[in-house]
Order: C-alpha cells, then structure tokens, then sequence
C-alpha cells in the first residue's frame, strides 16, 4: 500500500495536478519525475514547518489518499493515524 503513494508516478502526478511545475526552474527541457517527486516532499514538509502534524497530515489525507485504490485505502488510513498518533 505505502509503495502506491511514494513512488515516483504518483508523486509527479500529484505535483502537475497541483501546477507545481509551473515554478521550476531547470535548465533541461523536460522536467524530470524525480524533480517533481522532491517539490512534494518539500511542499509536505513546508507545511509540517509551518503549522505542525495536523495540516500536513490533513495535505496527505485530502491529495494522497483518493490516489489509492479502494482495497487499500483502510489499510493505508490505519498507518496513517498510528504514525500519526507517534509524532
């Protein structure tokens, strides 16, 4: 289930829905997947900087978890508030 979400595919994927690419800079013509992957983690972790656990959990909740598929999405939300619940 973890492997659905933090691969490279549906990182990127969620940066460009985000329009996240619009603001990088790079010097190659195309934007490579693992650039897009680093804009996410460092979106996720500006939010956990700025406002704590709940709003970056709040993030990952509402752009991450309807990117799983149904059969994995109680699993996934299980491991989500017990990792939670350490922080």
């Amino acid at each position: 289930a973890r492997d659905s979400l933090v691969s490279q595919e549906p990182m990127a994927a969620l940066c460009q829905k985000l329009g996240l690419q619009n603001y990088i800079q790079d010097t190659a013509d195309e934007i490579y997947i693992s650039c897009l992957c680093d804009v996410i983690e460092s979106v996720i972790g500006a939010i956990f900087e700025d406002g704590g656990i709940t709003p970056a959990k709040n993030f990952i909740l509402k752009f991450f978890l309807p990117m799983l598929p149904n059969t994995e999405c109680p699993s996934m939300m299980e491991i989500i508030i017990k990792n939670a619940a350490k922080a």
